[in-house]
C-alpha cells in the first residue's frame, strides 16, 4: 500500500481518483487544494506519490515539482491543452503524466510502478544510510581519534581476530560492521550474535567451497559468554571452523575479568592483540563531537523527509555542552528526535533539541559540561530510540528491528515494556503477525 498526495484544485476531481485509489485499501490518499497545503501535507505523511494538477492558482505546476519530486514519485496530471507543459515536467523530474479526463485504470498502474520505484530507492537511501554510519563511530580529526582511524584500518586489513571496547551506546556495533566491511572477507557474510544466541550449535554459513573463507562472527558482549561458549569461541578464533574470522565486543574490563577467573584467558589473548577502545563521548573533544553530530545528521537526512539542512550554531553549542551519558546511541536518538520535529525548517534550531540537552554551561576545559540536572537513564534514552525509530518506518516493526540491530521477537517485547503498541502507532498492528 502507497500513501498518495493529490494535489488539485478540483475538489470533485480529487475525491473522484481518491476514491478509486483507495478502492479495498489499496492505498492511502491525502488530498490538497493548492501548493501550500500540499507543501504541508508532503511533510506530514510523506507521500510515496503524489498526483499533480499543473493548473495551480497559488503557485507554478512546474515550481511545485521542483519541490514533491526529491522524496516522492511525482506523476503531473494535465489538460488537453497543457501537453507541452506536462512533457517539459517530465524532463524536470516528473515520473510521468497524464491527460485529463484520467483514465482510471492507467492510473492504477502508473501509481503502482512508481510506488514501487520509490520503495527501492527508499531502501537504497536506508543501506546507504547505514554504510555510512558504520564510519560514523571514528568521526574526528583529533589526534586521538585520528590514531584510532588508522588502528582501526589496519586492524580491518587483517584477518586476525579482532577486539571493540567501549561503553554502552558508544558505536562498538558500528565499529565491528566497518571492521567488515573495509576487511578482506567484505564479500562474505556478517554474521552477527547475541549472548545466548551463541555457542556450540551455531550455524555459521560458510561458502560450499570452503576457499573464500567464511565471513566474519561479530559477538556481542564476549564477556557474558559461559565457559563452553568461551572455549567454543576460542575454538573459532583459532580458525577451527570454516575459517570464519571473530570479532568480539565487550564493555568489560577483560583483564579483571581474567584475574578473577570469569574469562578464558587464551581466549582473550586470541582476541586482544590488537583491541580498539572506543572512547565515551564526554572524553572526546569538542572538535571530535562536532564532527559527529554532522556524520550522524547526514546519515540521518537521508532517512527523514523534509530534514532540515543546516544545523544552528547556538543548538550545536548545546549538542557541545551535553554530558551524553547514553554515548552515541543517546546522541543519535536526540538527533533523530529532533529532525523529525524540525521537519519542513531551514535549520535545526534549539527549540527542536530537548529541553535538558547542554542545560549546562560549557566547562573551562572546552570538552562536554557535566550536567547539573538528573541524568536519563539508559531505559528512557532506549525507549525514545524505539519510539522514534518505529515512528520513522511507521510503525512497522520487521523494518524498526532491522534498524535497530536487534531481533523482531527483541523489539515486540521492548514495544510491550514500554507501552509503544498499535494504540501509539496504528501500523504496527497491520505487521503485528
Amino acid at each position: 500500500m502507497a500513501t498518495v498526495l493529490i494535489v488539485d484544485e478540483d475538489e470533485a476531481a480529487a475525491r473522484t481518483l481518491a476514491a478509486f485509489l483507495e478502492r479495498d485499501g489499496a492505498h492511502a490518499v491525502v488530498s490538497a487544494g493548492g501548493a501550500r497545503e500540499a507543501e504541508v501535507a508532503s511533510v506530514r505523511h510523506r507521500p510515496d506519490v503524489v498526483l499533480l494538477d499543473l493548473r495551480l492558482r497559488d503557485a507554478a505546476g512546474l515550481d511545485v515539482l521542483q519541490r514533491m519530486r526529491g522524496d516522492a514519485a511525482v506523476i503531473v496530471v494535465a489538460g488537453g491543452a497543457d501537453v507541452p507543459m506536462a512533457v517539459e515536467a517530465m524532463r524536470a523530474g516528473a515520473e510521468n503524466f497524464l491527460v485529463k479526463p484520467v483514465e482510471v485504470p492507467l492510473l492504477g498502474a502508473l501509481v503502482e510502478r512508481a510506488a514501487e520505484k520509490v520503495r527501492l530507492r527508499r531502501a537504497s537511501g536506508r543501506r546507504t544510510a547505514r554504510a555510512a554510519a558504520a564510519a560514523v563511530t571514528l568521526a574526528g580529526a583529533s589526534p586521538a581519534m585520528r590514531e584510532l582511524q588508522e588502528q582501526a584500518e589496519r586492524v580491518a586489513a587483517s584477518e586476525a581476530p579482532a577486539l571493540v571496547v567501549g561503553e554502552v551506546g558508544t558505536g562498538k556495533g558500528s565499529l565491528a560492521r566497518y571492521l567488515h566491511a573495509r576487511g578482506p572477507r567484505r564479500a562474505e557474510p556478517l554474521v552477527e550474535r547475541r549472548v545466548g544466541g551463541t555457542g556450540a550449535g551455531v550455524a555459521v554459513t560458510v561458502p560450499a567451497d570452503g576457499v573464500t573463507g567464511g565471513g566474519t562472527l561479530f559477538v556481542h558482549d564476549v564477556a557474558e559468554l559461559d565457559t563452553a561458549q568461551q572455549r567454543w569461541l576460542g575454538g573459532l578464533a583459532d580458525g577451527g571452523e570454516g575459517g570464519v574470522r571473530v570479532v568480539a565486543a565487550t564493555g568489560h574490563d577483560l583483564v579483571a575479568e581474567v584475574t578473577e577467573g570469569r574469562f578464558d584467558e587464551a581466549l582473550y589473548y586470541r582476541l586482544a592483540s590488537t583491541p580498539l577502545h572506543l572512547p565515551p563521548l564526554r572524553a572526546r573533544s569538542r572538535g571530535d563531537l562536532s564532527a559527529l553530530a554532522d556524520s550522524l545528521l547526514a546519515s540521518l537526512r537521508a532517512e527523514v523527509s523534509g530534514a532540515p539542512p543546516a544545523l544552528a550554531d547556538e543548538a550545536r553549542e548545546r549538542l557541545l555542552a551535553h554530558a551524553w551519558p547514553g554515548n552515541i546511541r543517546e546522541l543519535r536518538s536526540v538527533l533523530e528526535r529532533a529532525l523529525l520535529l524540525a521537519r519542513g525548517a531551514d535549520v535545526l534550531d534549539v527549540r527542536h533539541l530537548p529541553a535538558d540537552v547542554g542545560a549546562a554551561p560549557a566547562g573551562d576545559g572546552g570538552g562536554p559540561a557535566v550536567r547539573t540536572g538528573p541524568a536519563r537513564s539508559l531505559a528512557e534514552v532506549e525507549r525514545e530510540h524505539i519510539e522514534l525509530t518505529l515512528a520513522v518506518h511507521g510503525g512497522n516493526r520487521t523494518h524498526a528491528a532491522r534498524e535497530l540491530g536487534i531481533s523482531r521477537a527483541t523489539l515486540i517485547k521492548k514495544i510491550r515494556e514500554y507501552d509503544l503498541g498499535p494504540r501509539r502507532f496504528p501500523g504496527a498492528a497491520r505487521d503485528a503477525g
